[in-house]
C-alpha cells in the first residue's frame, strides 16, 4: 500500500521525498512538512517533544571526511543526543543502524542541505512550544 503510494513515476521509483511526505500527510491525523530550521537547537526541541526528525546530510561530511565526493546526499533520522550533546540517528547507511556521530561534523554535514528536515507526527501530538520555521497548531 505504502509503495503504492509514493511511487512516482516519473523518477520510476520510491526514493522522491516530496512524494513520500505527501503520502505521511495525506493520512488521516497525521502532519507532515519539509521545513529548514536554523540551528541544532531547533532538533532539540522537537526531540525534547518525542519527535523524531529525517535531516538531510553530505553523508561524507558527517562520517568526518574533510571533504565530498560527488553526490553523498542521504537523510538520516535524528533519534536523540548522547550524554555529551552528540546527535544520535537511525541509519539506513550503516549495518548498525543506531549511530552516534560527533555533533560538529553532523552540524557540517547538515548546513550542506540548508538544514533541510522532513517532519512527521501525530495531529494531536504536542510540538515545540518555541517558535520556529514549523506550522502550528498541526497545521
Amino acid at each position: 500500500v505504502v509503495q503504492a503510494g509514493v511511487f512516482d513515476p516519473g523518477w520510476e521509483g520510491t526514493g522522491n521525498w516530496s512524494f513520500n511526505m505527501a503520502y505521511a500527510a495525506s493520512k488521516p491525523g497525521m502532519t507532515a512538512f519539509v521545513s529548514r530550521f536554523r540551528d541544532i537547537r531547533d532538533l532539540e526541541d522537537w526531540i525534547e517533544a518525542g519527535v523524531p526528525i529525517a535531516t538531510s546530510v553530505a553523508y561524507d561530511y558527517l562520517k568526518g571526511k574533510p571533504e565530498r565526493s560527488g553526490n553523498d546526499g542521504h537523510l538520516v533520522v535524528l533519534v536523540g543526543f548522547d550524554e555529551a550533546g552528540n546527535p544520535v540517528f537511525n541509519d539506513p547507511g550503516r549495518n548498525v543502524v543506531r549511530m552516534t556521530y560527533d555533533r560538529a561534523a553532523f552540524d557540517r554535514a547538515w548546513a550542506s542541505s540548508g538544514r533541510a528536515v522532513y517532519v512527521v507526527y501525530p495531529d494531536s501530538w504536542p510540538i515545540p512550544a518555541t517558535s520556529g520555521p514549523w506550522p502550528r497548531n498541526g497545521r
